[in-house]
């Protein structure tokens, strides 16, 4: 017998801006300023109970965003796994 675990993911887009403009996607009919969430902001965000991961990505390119290693150090200070999805460039 197992027991099937709720984690539940965050996830904030911490970067609107993109370093591509990919003809498939959905960013050419957002037309959304390009920003980046400040860490201050994602420090308040962050303690939200029930959540054991927190996915940094969204429709901008989350290695753009000049704290995200601090984002990540943050998250994971206080108990949290992280992940996101790049580009890969």
């Amino acid at each position: 017998m197992f027991k099937i675990l709720h984690k539940r993911t965050l996830q904030i887009e911490v970067s609107t801006a993109c370093n591509l403009d990919c003809s498939i996607c959905l960013r050419r009919v957002l037309r959304r300023a390009k920003r980046f969430l400040p860490l201050d902001i994602f420090k308040r965000i962050i303690p939200a109970r029930g959540f054991r991961y927190v996915g940094l990505h969204g429709w901008g390119e989350p290695m753009l965003h000049p704290q995200l290693f601090e984002m990540v150090r943050y998250a994971e200070s206080v108990g949290l796994l992280t992940n996101l999805t790049t580009n890969g460039t």
